[in-house]
């Protein structure tokens, strides 16, 4: 019974496992509410050394 002892009310809500809108729009980035994947940033493609001017 000592496990159901303590206070759950002071602590904070992320550790808790609860819901944050700003962590959650932070890490969503201008994706929230848009889509269910995080914003990334635009992958470019590698360009060789060899292949000047092309």
């Amino acid at each position: 019974m000592e496990a159901m002892a303590f206070s759950i009310s002071g602590r904070a809500p992320n550790q808790l496992g609860l819901f944050n809108q700003a962590a959650t729009g932070h890490r969503m980035g201008s994706n929230f509410g848009k889509s269910a994947f995080p914003q990334r940033p635009v992958e470019s493609m590698p360009r060789s050394p060899l292949l000047i001017n092309r």
